[in-house]
């Protein structure tokens, strides 16, 4: 489960401890967008730490990135392999290619959080890829105003699979498909770095986790100590955490408690 940072026109930008709660959580790659120009500016493919910092830092310098829209993505893979180009965010085209670069300019910037079932993937073509290419990229040759077009957000929301979108065009205009979170002026997609990684932290103590995996790594995804036991933990795993706390998450795999 990945998580989006966006930060609204005008906001204060988020803090570098909580972008980098967000990477502790979800450490295969980043990458950020801002409108400029009349374009969007997509810089990603950072796989650590430093790297990220020092590009936002670099971002910063000579931009009044305050006062633009921007958003961040941090990602754990589910399809497509761990490297810089399947890093989002991706430009909304049919070239593949062009989707992998690290440094682009583009008329629409897509970010996504979930999994998209029924998509041809491969190791270099993720599911959030493949949806760009397919779904969005035809969609916005046929509609005006593509990111600000109320049908198109009617149209996502239906096929979104729980997922969350972001879209952001060069004139700065932003929406959001899915279910958000509101906190210290920002909007994130999910809140896994934050509440989830911390109760989750708390219950497991020093012991072991599923599916043989370190309970750290389950804790990074928002599990639970009783999710080890759960039947329906892989898919968690896959899409994102169905419980909010141990106790119901407990309910869950002892099947007092439909998911």
């Amino acid at each position: 489960m990945c998580v989006i940072v966006y930060k609204k026109a005008g906001a204060a930008m988020p803090s570098m401890d909580t972008l980098a709660d967000c990477w502790a959580t979800n450490p295969d790659g980043a990458g950020f967008m801002f409108p400029e120009g009349g374009k969007v500016s997509i810089l990603k493919g950072f796989m650590r730490w430093a790297d990220f910092a020092s590009a936002l830092s670099g971002a910063a310098q000579g931009r009044a990135l305050a006062e633009a829209p921007v958003a961040f993505h941090f990602r754990i893979a589910t399809h497509g392999k761990v490297k810089p180009g399947c890093c989002h965010p991706f430009p909304v085209k049919a070239d593949y290619a062009a989707m992998r670069r690290t440094e682009a300019r583009a008329d629409v910037g897509f970010m996504h959080n979930g999994v998209l079932r029924g998509l041809a993937t491969s190791g270099s073509v993720s599911d959030s890829m493949a949806f760009a290419k397919n779904v969005l990229n035809p969609l916005k040759a046929l509609c005006d105003g593509f990111v600000c077009n109320e049908s198109v957000a009617g149209l996502l929301g239906g096929v979104a699979q729980g997922s969350r979108f972001l879209l952001m065009d060069g004139a700065g205009n932003v929406a959001t498909v899915g279910d958000w979170h509101e906190r210290e002026g920002l909007a994130f997609s999910n809140l896994n770095h934050v509440s989830r990684f911390a109760s989750a932290a708390d219950s497991f103590g020093g012991m072991g986790g599923y599916d043989g995996a370190p309970l750290s790594d389950m804790a990074r995804l928002g599990l639970f100590e009783p999710c080890s036991l759960c039947p329906y933990a892989e898919w968690c795993l896959e899409d994102a955490p169905l419980c909010r706390s141990a106790f119901e998450a407990e309910a869950v795999s002892e099947g007092l408690l439909a998911p």
